[in-house]
């Protein structure tokens, strides 16, 4: 399970390592960059995760309140913006693109699994 204590924990050893020099050779700094890409690139599908799961909980809760259909959804991407510490328009920039990935990474899980595999909530023909 992901927790923001543990993500916060996790940001203040990495950066109290920065304060002193690294003691690493070249070859090693290089690695470093290469793994720190990654966990940036994981970061990133994190969040993109955690903005569609949010996305999809604040749709049911208000579904279940009696919220009207095209009303769904609404103020969630100003939560994440303002999780992300960016702009009322980034936060849509970012749930818009974390849905879009969701969906197309299904689409693409369908389509490993043949032309006769469906993926459930895609009604597209493989």
């Amino acid at each position: 399970m992901l927790c923001a204590s543990d993500v916060e924990a996790r940001a203040v050893d990495l950066s109290s390592r920065l304060e002193a020099a690294s003691g690493l050779d070249d070859a090693e700094r290089v690695d470093a960059l290469r793994a720190l890409e990654r966990l940036g690139c994981v970061v990133t599908a994190a969040q993109a995760h955690l903005s569609r799961e949010l996305d999809e909980s604040q749709r049911a809760a208000q579904a279940d309140a009696g919220v009207p259909a095209a009303r769904q959804g609404a103020g969630v991407a100003d939560q994440v913006a303002r999780a992300r510490r960016e702009s009322p328009h980034r936060g849509r920039q970012h749930l818009g693109l974390a849905k879009v990935v969701a969906r197309e990474l299904l689409h693409v899980v369908g389509l490993a699994g043949g032309p006769h595999h469906r993926v459930e909530g895609d009604d597209r023909r493989p």
